[in-house]
């Protein structure tokens, strides 16, 4: 597994994230989203997914 950040609005937010063949999965607070890759950087599209988690209420904020 890897860990991918991102901040939105001055809160930074963690997930962890696997790919497996053309498949990556970013984990989420009981949930998870996935996409196949495609040419996207995997860093890429784990933000992207992060985003989606964050918006839904369902990622966790970074441990200090």
């Amino acid at each position: 597994m890897e860990i991918i950040f991102k901040e939105v609005d001055g809160i930074t937010y963690e997930a962890e994230y696997t790919v497996d063949g053309n498949m990556l999965t970013v984990y989420g607070v009981n949930t998870s989203k996935s996409s196949q890759l495609n040419g996207i950087r995997e860093e890429s599209l784990a933000k992207i997914l992060l985003g989606h988690l964050i918006r839904e209420g369902k990622a966790e904020e970074q441990n200090s």
